[in-house]
């Protein structure tokens, strides 16, 4: 009889360490803790050890109880805390995305220097209607750059262009009022309706 040999197979799948009995402020704020919610709902620390990386005038790194953090993270007032913080995070990304469409409609305004073509002496209301084509046709230019603006963004960025024209026209050409009517109203994407399921 031939002799059966058996291998056995070593797992090696890799053993997660143990939780640790403290978390540092780093630890926290990866758990979702900001440093005004640190400092209401914890605002001592359970111990202290020196930083690993010890620098000048480096202070402590504070150091919390694990089973502590949990029980406030379970509590209402951790909860408030952490819908005020996600507001607030909010208003600061709707902040920083309406000053970077300021930026890009003054460069656009900016880059907006309409030659009039025609002679002076010749200039008529007509006229006026081309330099509208002109806003218009320069807007399209600029339109890919704007994906990231609301509809209402985008209709800053076209009246400024119009403004900005009807000055120009108006000191280019003294004597020829400028239209009347305001600025065109950019359409607003079509909703798209919900598909219906075949046989409804």
């Amino acid at each position: 009889m031939g002799v059966q040999r058996f291998m056995m197979v070593v797992d090696q799948t890799p053993v997660p360490a143990p939780p640790t009995k403290y978390l540092t402020t780093h630890a926290l704020k990866e758990r979702g803790w900001t440093v005004t919610m640190i400092a209401a709902l914890l605002p001592r620390p359970d111990a202290a050890r020196t930083a690993y990386v010890r620098l000048p005038g480096s202070a402590l790194v504070k150091l919390y109880l694990r089973t502590r953090v949990e029980e406030v993270e379970l509590s209402e007032e951790f909860l408030i805390y952490q819908e005020k913080a996600a507001k607030a995070k909010l208003r600061r990304g709707c902040a920083v995305r309406t000053a970077q469409h300021q930026v890009l409609l003054k460069r656009c305004v900016q880059h907006f220097r309409p030659t009039y073509t025609w002679p002076e002496r010749w200039c008529q209301r007509s006229d006026w209607q081309l330099s509208l084509v002109d806003v218009r046709a320069f807007y399209d230019r600029w339109e890919p750059k704007f994906t990231a603006m609301g509809h209402t963004a985008r209709q800053r960025v076209l009246d400024a262009l119009h403004e900005k024209n009807r000055r120009l026209f108006s000191k280019r050409f003294p004597g020829v009022p400028p239209g009347p009517q305001r600025a065109p109203k950019l359409k607003k994407p079509a909703v798209k309706s919900p598909s219906t399921p075949y046989g409804l």
